[in-house]
């Protein structure tokens, strides 16, 4: 695991990297562990994890430069970056 960040909710949401880069969603116990995304087209080099107001979370997107914003169900929201982000690393929400 890259990185992983508590949700408000009490789960944890962890990034995956290597030969699998996946977002995935534990359980509070860490007992019941769920991928809840993967899409090599965006998804490369997952490092940094927040989780938005609404509840969606972002993860920062090295290779290729994207903020990617998916819901705790793992549905893809929307990307921003490409050309306005170089490498991004983590990322931290204003409440």
């Amino acid at each position: 695991m890259f990185a992983c960040y508590p949700l408000r909710d009490g789960r944890i949401v962890g990034a995956w990297n290597g030969t699998t880069d996946t977002i995935s969603l534990w359980s509070s116990d860490y007992v019941t562990r769920a991928n809840i995304y993967s899409d090599i087209a965006v998804l490369s080099n997952p490092r940094g994890i927040a989780q938005r107001s609404n509840g969606n979370i972002l993860i920062a997107e090295a290779t290729n430069n994207y903020i990617i914003e998916i819901d705790v169900s793992g549905n893809y929201i929307a990307t921003l970056g490409g050309a306005i982000l170089n490498n991004p690393t983590s990322i931290f929400v204003m409440p």
